[in-house]
């Protein structure tokens, strides 16, 4: 049996965490693959604080449990709409959170590239206050990332947004244009 944890609020969930090293599940598209379930599991995609969308002259702010598919109807940016339409199938972009795809420190992360190209930061929180990483420093390899166990990715900063007019080339390189991982 697998110990559940239900919080209401990030508050909450990041109390839970403080004492026990959880599992944070918001979309799961990948998780039944990685996981074990050895320790308890952490439902964090209903969390409020962690769904928001914000885009100002400065920088989009894109809360972790925002789903790739929620990111794309929201139409903030053609850019990134293109990029999600290139990312699996309908299926898993409806659940896959940008924070997991983050979070999964997968080398072939298919919204990787633009976060390094935008120099995006996220914001880690956890019970005892927040620190902000630029996503170089977030991921050192495959499997192995600064968060900490009793941490939470919480938002994702890209910058700049003041426009469409990006300095940078995108291309999925694949067999098929979906269902297909990133090379």
């Amino acid at each position: 049996m697998v110990e559940c944890y239900f919080p209401s609020t990030l508050k909450e969930a990041l109390e839970i965490m403080s004492k026990k090293k959880c599992i944070p599940l918001a979309g799961g598209s990948d998780l039944m693959i990685k996981r074990n379930f050895e320790n308890p599991v952490i439902f964090i995609k209903e969390l409020l604080e962690l769904k928001e969308l914000e885009k100002n002259e400065d920088f989009l702010r894109i809360g972790s449990c925002v789903t790739l598919y929620e990111l794309d109807k929201s139409r903030i940016s053609s850019v990134i709409s293109d990029i999600i339409q290139t990312i699996s199938s309908p299926g898993i972009r409806t659940p896959a959170t940008i924070g997991g795809n983050i979070c999964n420190d997968s080398p072939i992360g298919d919204f990787l590239p633009l976060l390094y190209a935008l120099d995006a930061e996220l914001t880690l929180s956890k019970k005892e206050g927040e620190r902000i990483i630029p996503i170089e420093y977030f991921i050192h390899g495959a499997k192995n990332t600064a968060l900490g166990s009793n941490e939470l990715l919480k938002e994702i900063k890209l910058f700049p947004m003041e426009n469409e007019d990006y300095s940078f080339f995108w291309k999925k390189v694949s067999g098929r244009d979906s269902n297909a991982l990133t090379k």
